[in-house]
């Protein structure tokens, strides 16, 4: 993965305090017996050439979202795999300091 220059952090950074989501992904497990949790995150914006500046940025994948009205404009979410995010962790902070509340404390 690139290192990311700092637009592309403060672009990411914005983008998942505006318009993004962070949370626990829930999957059963092969003999679904068991649970498996990993990290996920997402953004979810009406632009997608925002996402796809995301995208490029930090990898993922972009997906339409469903529209509850025919009046409702079309939304799309960019999302992360538990392994891009773990790797793209460093950008949460841009300042280096250390924080608990950031992505990277997961």
């Amino acid at each position: 993965m690139k290192r990311l220059s700092l637009f592309e952090k403060g672009f990411i950074t914005g983008a998942l305090d505006g318009e993004g989501a962070v949370g626990i992904r829930r999957n059963p497990h092969r003999n679904h017996r068991t649970m498996q949790y990993s990290p996920k995150l997402e953004i979810t914006n009406t632009n997608y050439d925002f996402l796809t500046k995301a995208q490029c940025m930090i990898g993922g994948r972009i997906y339409p979202k469903k529209r509850y009205s025919p009046n409702q404009k079309q939304a799309w979410s960019h999302s992360e795999n538990e392994l891009t995010l773990y790797r793209s962790a460093k950008f949460a902070n841009t300042r280096g300091e250390r924080s608990d509340a950031t992505v990277g404390s997961l």
